[in-house]
């Protein structure tokens, strides 16, 4: 009786081991069908951008408005890229600030009016629901913050500082020379132009602080994210995209 036992535990022992297998693969699958879609969304995107340029070159007058809105659209086609390269679909907020840095940029020919400094490893990542709002807030803030710097302030480049501190990541935005409004109060939605109106319109509910006021080198704008917008990444800190 007793080898029948021991063949009944290979049994079952195999039949978990296969169960393992197939979980296993079935993640494989969802992951590379996730990855797909993303990437699908971003290149659809990117084909609206390429309309949005068509257009803004054609109409100079209207030129601005078109921009803002390719911005905003790349912002979006940007996050989706992202999440779509990696093998776990994650995307962590050390990559998704100076990817929004680097397109506005780009968008703008300001490249040395942005100075990015990133003191965070994997270690913090965006929920699926919040990256799309995310990056368009990120957007969004940078290009106020390039819009508001004045001449006075010896181009000194807009700055921008992602660190973590006790899990929870805080990006501070610095616009040398600039100066708030008066009156001016985010909460309240006062002295608020179309940009940071959006902003406040996309902050999500729960996780996500931001704050303004007047630093004596200029305006500083500081958001920190925490959960449930931002979890513990699980990605090995070694395998980078």
């Amino acid at each position: 009786m007793v080898y029948r036992i021991g063949g009944l535990a290979r049994d079952i022992t195999r039949q978990q081991e296969m169960e393992a297998d197939r979980i296993l693969h079935e993640r494989a699958q969802v992951q590379t069908l996730v990855r797909e879609v993303h990437h699908r969304i971003k290149n659809h995107l990117q084909g609206v951008v390429g309309l949005l340029d068509e257009h803004a070159s054609r109409f100079p007058a209207t030129a601005s408005s078109f921009i803002k809105a390719i911005m905003q659209i790349r912002s979006i086609a940007l996050a989706h890229g992202l999440q779509g390269q990696g093998s776990d679909a994650e995307l962590h907020l050390c990559e998704i600030v100076p990817a929004v840095a680097q397109s506005v940029a780009a968008a703008l020919n300001a490249s040395a009016a942005i100075e990015v400094r990133i003191d965070m490893d994997w270690s913090l990542r965006i929920t699926d629901a919040d990256t799309v709002p995310l990056a368009l807030i990120f957007n969004e803030l940078l290009i106020n913050c390039l819009k508001h710097r004045p001449p006075v302030s010896g181009n000194q480049p807009v700055r921008l500082h992602l660190h973590e501190q006790q899990g929870i990541g805080r990006l501070m935005f610095t616009c040398p020379g600039a100066r708030l409004p008066e009156p001016f109060d985010f909460e309240q939605g006062i002295g608020l132009g179309t940009g940071l109106g959006l902003v406040k319109s996309l902050l999500p509910r729960e996780g996500v602080t931001l704050t303004f006021r007047n630093d004596p080198d200029g305006v500083c704008c500081e958001m920190t994210l925490q959960a449930p917008v931002v979890l513990r990444g699980s990605r090995d800190p070694g395998n980078t995209r």
